[in-house]
């Protein structure tokens, strides 16, 4: 997997730290999995490991009703499969965060 991993500033420019002991800004992730099949395991360990509030994926390759899910406690994801071929895309939020989809 290959992906890039950046910080989100909140206001006035910081990046994510502490201020009076509460998080500032977001933590993000982004990578392109080419197929998620396969790389559950490795995927639950990188985020388990790591303070991410959102993984953004691209390329995962799945399709429509094809059983795959993640499962990282604290966590919450969500996909879009493109029908065939090698697209489709996903994302698995930190709990602590709201997360509101709309589809349109």
């Amino acid at each position: 997997m290959e992906g890039g991993v950046g910080k989100v500033s909140g206001q006035n420019g910081q990046v994510k730290g502490r201020e009076r002991g509460r998080r500032v800004g977001l933590n993000c992730m982004y990578f392109n999995a080419r197929g998620l099949t396969g790389k559950a395991d490795e995927l639950r360990a990188w985020i388990g490991t790591s303070d991410w509030d959102v993984v953004a994926m691209t390329e995962t390759w799945l399709r429509e009703g094809q059983d795959w899910q993640l499962n990282v406690p604290g966590y919450r994801s969500f996909r879009r499969d493109r029908g065939e071929g090698k697209r489709g895309v996903g994302f698995t939020s930190s709990e602590a965060i709201w997360v509101e989809l709309r589809k349109g």
